[in-house]
């Protein structure tokens, strides 16, 4: 009697166990013997096994598993003292629910399936796989939040435009409002070699053009990102020119209203952009950060930089006499070579190239090429934290030339620097990386984009 009931009682712990495993296959009951020739009886549950061994509830696993009855049992664990009735056999479950964890990572390990290095590996092991899967789950979400922050509400292609015997190599932007042709607003860079989105910097800004029903058109520098020729090569004039040239391309295309073309352009291009509408007509411009003389605006930027530095005056006294030498050079038409000497071998970074180039741009003044911008409705944008352009001049000379006409609009930004980034955001590289994939429409001042978004719908009312 004493063993049916233990093999009762053993069934029923079992099936628990089935329950906890609902997954593992191969339940069968089992008789056999151990090696002292006790008789045990219980239940498999694939490798689990559980037996009544004289009124003890045993977890073992199997070690010879080709044979049932008559197999050599290794004993993993006595999960209880003598038990006599069912309700102490079904308490015998908590102990079991505390085991199978432990002994699920442990079932292939031999009759040492709970030696405590083993149970460390094994609950190691697991530990590090659920880390993998964990960094895993957040790098794919981190790389979902970058597609989506970075896929803007636009259709874009890439262009080619003829001119000057050489080919600008473009990009496109169109709304996706369904409608037929739309107006156009035509990017004009700064300094440096930008290619047509500048790094992509662009896009929210073109994204904002497209919410108000604009086109945007830019293009890479010459020998820029494989465009043939060299910008360094390029007066205003000529990037006026360049300019122009895309302007006449884009008014060819059905998808383009020809009467609503306007032109976008920032610091460098303040000297480009008047120059543009002189050549051709155009129904708006937003200039941001421009600046009016060239050799006053290198003088602002020398000793607003030195004043962020917090250089000695004696420092500064240094500076400023460097750079009259250099205005000099300048006014002579100064070879690279006597430039090279007369600054006694540094440099600075300048190569022939760069002199060659603020050679031919250095009188540059944009004051009496504004007055080709009367009339046509100007969105003047300035940084309070700008120490690239002198903005209060600007804004003066501006205001003198154009606000007669009543279409001069200025709005100023009190957060912004010179590339109407927030300041908070460009004074670390980091910061500019972060944002700029996680929410690149953030890195500029508050009201940037909503501002040129508005300035662009109340045209059509104007």
């Amino acid at each position: 009697m004493g063993t049916e009931r233990d093999e009762s009682e053993a069934l029923v712990l079992a099936e628990v166990v089935a329950v906890a495993l609902p997954g593992r296959a191969g339940r069968a009951t089992l008789r056999g013997a151990d090696r002292d020739g006790t008789p045990l009886y219980g239940h498999a549950h694939g490798d689990l096994h559980l037996f009544a061994d004289r009124g003890n509830a045993i977890l073992a696993n199997r070690t010879d598993r080709d044979d049932v009855d008559g197999a050599q049992f290794a004993v993993v664990r006595s999960l209880s003292p003598t038990w006599r009735t069912r309700r102490e056999s079904i308490k015998c479950a908590t102990i079991v629910l505390d085991t199978i964890v432990t002994c699920l990572g442990d079932l292939n390990g031999g009759s040492h399936l709970m030696r405590p290095k083993t149970r460390l590996r094994r609950r190691g092991l697991r530990i590090a796989v659920w880390s993998l899967v964990t960094v895993l789950v957040v790098a794919a979400g981190l790389v979902g939040v970058v597609l989506w922050q970075n896929s803007f509400g636009m259709d874009e292609q890439r262009v080619s435009i003829r001119h000057g015997g050489h080919t600008l190599n473009g990009v496109l932007t169109t709304p996706r409002d369904g409608r037929k042709s739309h107006g156009l607003v035509v990017y004009v860079h700064g300094d440096g070699p930008v290619d047509a989105t500048h790094d992509d910097g662009y896009k929210p800004i073109w994204e904002a053009n497209a919410q108000a029903g604009y086109a945007s058109l830019s293009w890479d520098k010459p020998g820029v990102a494989g465009a043939p020729g060299d910008w360094l090569d390029q007066s205003m004039d000529d990037r006026a020119d360049e300019a122009a040239a895309a302007i006449a391309w884009a008014r060819t295309r059905a998808d383009i209203d020809g009467d609503r073309v306007g032109l976008w352009g920032a610091s460098q291009a303040g000297w480009v952009l008047p120059k543009i509408a002189a050549r051709t007509p155009v129904s708006f411009v937003i200039a941001v950060s421009p600046a009016i003389n060239w050799l006053q605006q290198g003088r602002y930027n020398l000793l607003a930089e030195l004043r962020a530095e917090g250089a000695s005056p004696a420092r500064v006294t240094s500076e400023v006499a460097r750079s009259d030498s250099v205005r000099r050079l300048l006014g002579r038409h100064a070879s690279f070579e006597e430039y090279v000497r007369a600054m006694g071998g540094v440099t600075d970074g300048m190569t022939a190239g760069r002199w060659g180039f603020i050679s031919r741009n250095h009188t540059a003044d944009a004051t009496r090429d504004l007055r080709a911008l009367r009339g046509v409705p100007l969105l003047l944008t300035l940084a309070d934290h700008d120490i690239n352009v002198d903005t209060a001049d600007t804004e003066r000379v501006y205001r003198e030339v154009l606000d007669a006409g009543g279409a001069l609009a200025v709005r100023r930004y009190p957060d912004a620097t010179h590339s109407l980034l927030k300041k908070s955001i460009e004074q670390s590289d980091l910061k500019i990386t972060l944002v700029a994939l996680f929410s690149p429409r953030s890195l500029f001042a508050d009201g940037f984009l909503d501002t040129q978004r508005q300035f662009l719908g109340e045209l059509g009312r104007r």
